[in-house]
């Protein structure tokens, strides 16, 4: 379930570092900065950014297991959250489809 929340967030981190450079965004200085550029060019609304931020964050305590992690507490930040990657993808969606229209 870790992992499964881990490459969750990898992917979306991935799909905003991809955009950046390919749309000449300015460089992120690190994973929760790709989602800052992303808002800052009118991608992602301010209410998603701290919710993703705080994926990113997570992603890390994840993958450099700082903390031994209670499963359900994991299971219930996945449930919980698991619409904000919906938003996410609905979100670059709308980009692309301005983008290319």
């Amino acid at each position: 379930m870790e992992r499964t929340f881990q490459t969750a967030i990898e992917a979306c981190l991935d799909i905003g570092s991809h955009l950046i450079s390919s749309e000449g965004f300015r460089y992120p200085e690190d994973n929760k900065d790709i989602f800052q550029v992303l808002h800052e060019e009118g991608i992602i609304s301010g209410d998603l950014l701290p919710q993703l931020i705080g994926m990113a964050g997570f992603r890390n305590v994840l993958v450099h297991d700082y903390v031994d992690w209670d499963d359900a507490a994991v299971y219930g930040a996945l449930k919980k959250r698991l619409g904000d990657f919906d938003e996410f993808a609905r979100a670059i969606v709308a980009y692309l489809e301005r983008e290319s229209a």
